[in-house]
């Protein structure tokens, strides 16, 4: 009885994050010259970097909000460019606040900038 009562309870807690996700945007990470590869959710004015993420470790990356599609075509940062602070770890799941902006899903590519190099690392468009 113990063990169906948790299961119940673990499925109801997996049904109510699939529906929270679904709320927010996501997208993977795309490399530019250096191995980067993981999964991105923006939802609640939160940041998530999925527990498959990865990436080079270097000491200067920074990540990045941005409503441009595509740093590659602009000078980065932009001026919509919102910086969430240093890179937490070059390995799995973390979290990032997001200010509070007037509409979230402007918000649509995540960027991975080396600060020390002015470089840009890599990137990933969120959509729904």
């Amino acid at each position: 009885a113990f063990i169906d009562e948790q299961r119940k309870l673990w499925l109801e807690v997996a049904r109510e994050a699939r529906q929270r996700q679904r709320l927010g945007t996501q997208g993977n990470m795309v490399m530019i010259g250096e191995y980067t590869k993981g999964d991105i959710l923006y939802v609640d004015n939160l940041l998530f970097f999925g527990t498959l993420f990865e990436i080079d470790p270097l000491p200067s990356i920074s990540v990045y909000l941005t409503t441009v599609v595509d740093p590659r075509d602009v000078v980065f940062p932009d001026e919509t460019a919102m910086d969430l602070g240093p890179l937490q770890s070059a390995y799995g799941a973390q979290t990032y606040d997001v200010p509070a902006v007037e509409n979230p899903l402007l918000y649509r590519t995540v960027v991975l900038w080396d600060t020390e190099l002015s470089k840009l690392h890599s990137f990933a468009q969120l959509s729904k």
